[in-house]
């Protein structure tokens, strides 16, 4: 069994969303075919995401899971999961997102503590298990069907942990930030995304796709260290995309 380091060293375009539950948004909105179909700007170096790394205290099989899906994740954190297992679904107006697994694989587990204080609600009795997984993306739009690979590193594990125990001291550099959704108020943390925003040099954050309050809460804020970053939007959807807490924006950190 390979450690979480040993199987994800060769990617270097990486995008971590905190707290994602189930949701794989991410690897539509942060694809070529997403920016090249909506015209989002784009640097003219700049490489979509080779890896997501999708987190959350809960696991796949947390308490946010639809009801169809509920055996699949269940199985996933007991290690199994066989090619042409559907992840996910989603419908929106004329749209449709399938995502589909090509191979996984259980890794070794990481050495993540715990932190009561930092949630409401216990972690997953998988939690410090990862595992690779490789999938097929099906994204229809007006009646014409594409498809491209991702591959997705999916962590159970606290937030703050997952940054303090294994990105930062692992050297992991996230280029893609994903704040979305993050667990506070019913969600079950007791603080913000905003720490993560300050930790955007720690992180190597680049790109920052988030919530508005989130990022304008961290800039107003207290603790940040040294000099904040400057920011400049680059494009937006209306929440009811992705997230019912107000629009969501992409942002270019410097």
């Amino acid at each position: 069994m390979r450690t979480t380091q040993e199987a994800i060293k060769d990617y270097k375009h990486i995008c971590w969303y905190p707290s994602a539950s189930n949701d794989f948004r991410p690897l539509l909105f942060l694809s070529d075919w997403y920016y090249d179909t909506y015209n989002v700007p784009r640097d003219e170096d700049q490489v979509m995401p080779d890896l997501f790394i999708l987190s959350d205290l809960t696991g796949l099989h947390g308490w946010m899971n639809e009801e169809m899906y509920k055996d699949v994740y269940a199985l996933i954190e007991q290690g199994i999961c066989p090619p042409g297992t559907r992840l996910v679904e989603e419908y929106y107006h004329s749209t449709r997102t399938i995502i589909t697994v090509k191979s996984f694989e259980r890794l070794k587990d990481l050495p993540l503590t715990y932190d009561p204080a930092l949630t409401r609600f216990e972690p997953s009795p998988a939690y410090k298990s990862s595992y690779l997984i490789n999938v097929d993306v099906e994204s229809r739009k007006f009646g014409i069907t594409r498809h491209f690979d991702a591959t997705v590193l999916y962590i159970a594990g606290q937030n703050e942990s997952v940054a303090k125990d294994f990105l930062i001291p692992s050297k992991v550099k996230v280029e893609y930030q994903v704040l979305v959704r993050y667990g506070t108020g019913f969600g079950g943390a007791n603080q913000g995304p905003e720490w993560i925003i300050r930790s955007y040099r720690d992180l190597g954050i680049k790109y920052l796709i988030s919530n508005d309050e989130y990022l304008l809460n961290a800039m107003n804020g207290k603790n940040m260290e040294g000099a904040a970053p400057q920011y400049e939007e680059l494009y937006s959807i209306d929440g009811i995309q992705w997230s019912k807490y107000g629009k969501v924006a992409w942002y270019k950190l410097s």
